[in-house]
């Protein structure tokens, strides 16, 4: 909300590489750049319910669209916890919050500018039915159950991400 330069930017210098620099604001992200494409998402504990994505969301969206009237922004719909999974709420699981993250995805989609959609959460939960579920330290494509496993949980998700950014960009298959 104040602007503070407190985030890294990871940023690609070409022939695939990237560099790291810290202690920048928002603001100068967005600006030094051309961006096609602006993605949010919702903190992982927090996803399920729309009261927690509001007003804060509305007023970030204008924002940067006040800085970037040409962008196009999207929603990251990320992997609902899994079952038992850090920040779980007790008794629930993890179909249970997806159900509620997908009303919750719905509402941004219906209620706010953004028009994208990246629906990872739905591809990593999809896989969490077959014996993916077992991939992980923890289990349920996790490593600890939270963040995705590295290998085939985190490549599900970079597939949806490519699929649909080539689908955008119009990148034949």
């Amino acid at each position: 909300q104040n602007n503070q330069p407190v985030y890294f930017y990871h940023k690609s210098v070409g022939g695939n590489k990237w560099t790291t620099i810290s202690g920048k604001t928002l603001q100068e992200v967005i600006t030094q750049d051309d961006w096609d494409i602006i993605s949010f998402q919702q903190q992982s504990a927090s996803s399920r319910d729309y009261a927690t994505y509001q007003p804060y969301l509305n007023n970030l969206v204008n924002w940067v669209y006040g800085l970037r009237n040409n962008v196009r922004l999207a929603w990251l719909f990320t992997p609902p916890l899994p079952t038992g999974g850090i920040g779980m709420p007790s008794g629930m699981t993890s179909d249970q919050f997806f159900q509620d993250m997908t009303v919750a995805v719905s509402k941004v989609m219906n209620e706010t500018a953004i028009e994208l959609l990246f629906p990872c959460g739905t591809a990593i939960q999809n896989a969490r039915t077959t014996t993916l579920n077992d991939v992980g330290g923890f289990g349920q494509l996790t490593y600890e159950g939270l963040h995705l496993n590295e290998g085939i949980a985190c490549q599900i998700s970079t597939y949806v991400l490519a699929e649909k950014i080539c689908k955008i960009m119009g990148v034949p298959r």
